[in-house]
């Protein structure tokens, strides 16, 4: 499927990580700024500042698809749903079957869970995220003709939220926020850098090795230099390390 849409990539393969999670393992010696997947315009999912309206006017109007400027993780899950919703007859079709069913990011967290963070600045983020995103949710469906429930909403949000990149095209354009099949099978290492680009030469989404690699070695790119409570609000994962990881503290958290 991803072949036909104009897609290309080699050098690497999905399997178990040392980690013992699923992950990109190098089938070679990769070099620095090798690009390992290629993907048209068309075959990707992209949103961005000032884009016209993707979605049939019986799904989601024009008129509220202007109202999202600066909405783009929204605008993705509004993509996503859509797609999902069309089953076979959707172009994105296999990409929809691979999408987890179920996330771990916090918006889906239960309040217990909340209080089981035990860091006042993430939990109060989190409570802010599910409040705020509700109401959102309640906008959209008093603007749609068949809205959706809520949870399927906040998985489109989870889905865009964690496997999106940022596309620079470099040409006084606002960047692209894209999802891009086979490209988001890539995991996060801090020691990496983000690895999105768009050629305007080749027309193409490139996703490129930030780093010189040996065979047999995981291909990773950087999610940003963030903190773990970031990676887990918004990617729903801790990892072991994290040179960037900071927990904030308040004098009114300080006992004399």
């Amino acid at each position: 499927w991803a072949r036909k849409t104009g897609m290309s990539w080699g050098g690497w393969t999905v399997g178990q990580t040392d980690a013992g999670i699923r992950g990109a393992l190098a089938l070679k010696d990769i070099e620095e700024g090798e690009v390992i997947v290629a993907a048209p315009m068309d075959a990707v999912l992209m949103t961005q500042e000032g884009d016209k309206n993707p979605l049939p006017e019986s799904f989601f109007s024009n008129e509220s698809w202007e109202d999202l400027k600066g909405f783009w993780n929204v605008k993705m899950a509004l993509r996503l749903i859509h797609e999902r919703r069309l089953g076979e007859a959707s172009k994105f079709k296999e990409y929809m079957k691979v999408m987890p069913d179920e996330y771990t990011t916090t918006l889906f967290f239960a309040p217990d869970e909340v209080d089981a963070l035990q860091c006042p600045s993430l939990q109060t983020a989190v409570l802010d995220d599910q409040k705020y995103f509700r109401w959102v949710w309640e906008r959209l469906e008093s603007v749609m003709v068949d809205p959706f429930p809520r949870e399927e909403f906040y998985w489109g949000l989870a889905c865009a939220g964690s496997r999106t990149f940022t596309a620079d095209f470099g040409t006084g354009q606002p960047p692209a926020e894209i999802m891009c099949p086979i490209a988001d099978m890539v995991n996060h290492d801090e020691a990496s850098e983000p690895g999105m680009r768009w050629s305007d030469a080749d027309g193409m989404f490139e996703l490129f090795s930030p780093l010189t690699l040996k065979k047999g070695q995981e291909v990773c790119i950087s999610y940003g230099n963030v903190s773990n409570a970031h990676l887990l609000h918004y990617y729903g994962f801790v990892p072991d390390t994290n040179a960037y990881d900071y927990v904030p503290v308040f004098e009114s958290d300080l006992v004399a």
